[in-house]
C-alpha cells in the first residue's frame, strides 16, 4: 500500500527536528518512504507495549540530540 505523502512529510520533519518516532513493525514502510533509518537514535520499531515504554522515555527528553552529533 502506498504511504500517504502527508504522513511521509510529517515523519520526515519529525526526524529532522530530532523528535522521537515510534512505529509498529507493520507500518515500518512509513520510515522507508520518509527516508528515515529504522535504526537511527530515537526511532523505535516495536510492538505496542515495548514501543510505548521506549517512547515514553524518549518523550521525557523532548528531542533526540544524538541523531545529529555536533562535530567540533
Amino acid at each position: 500500500t502506498p504511504v500517504d505523502p502527508r504522513v511521509t512529510k510529517i515523519v520526515g520533519e519529525m526526524f529532522r527536528h530530532c523528535k522521537a518516532i515510534a512505529v509498529v513493525p507493520d507500518c515500518a514502510t512509513v520510515l522507508e518512504a520518509a527516508s528515515v533509518p529504522a535504526k537511527a537514535p530515537g526511532v523505535i520499531v516495536a510492538d505496542p507495549p515495548e514501543a510505548l515504554a521506549d517512547l515514553t522515555g524518549l518523550l521525557a527528553e523532548h528531542r533526540v540530540w544524538e541523531r545529529f552529533p555536533v562535530s567540533r
